[in-house]
């Protein structure tokens, strides 16, 4: 299982989250686990939930043709809203992404950078 983050970059982008959790969620990426809205945690003694961030969480089941497809969707948002977006891996490695990184880099190589990224040990070694 693959563990990642989309942070949306910009002001005002809660409607722009929610679109990308529904076209996420609607394009029936088999091996896309689960996406949820990202939030903080609460402080100690606060009720509720904690404050929605501008971020997804996403769970990929399989790192290949599942991270392809989502990839794929996030080139078509970060297209239709002409903004850009950051991923983050649990170990602490982040990739800022928008229309220009994607086409120089292309999906597949895109892909393979998130993958070896994300495998790659925590910042700290582990």
């Amino acid at each position: 299982m693959m563990n990642i983050e989309i942070e949306l970059i910009g002001e005002n982008v809660e409607r722009q989250l929610i679109y990308l959790k529904d076209s996420l969620e609607g394009s029936e990426i088999e091996g896309l686990a689960e996406v949820q809205v990202k939030q903080r945690e609460g402080n100690i003694g606060e009720m509720g939930i904690g404050e929605i961030t501008n971020s997804l969480e996403a769970i990929i089941k399989a790192a290949g043709a599942p991270l392809t497809e989502l990839v794929k969707c996030l080139q078509t948002f970060i297209e239709s809203f002409k903004t850009s977006l950051k991923i983050k891996c649990p170990n602490g490695m982040e990739f800022s992404i928008d229309s220009k990184y994607l086409n120089e880099k292309g999906i597949p190589k895109l892909v393979k950078e998130l993958l070896e990224g994300c495998n790659a040990p925590n910042k700290d070694g582990k």
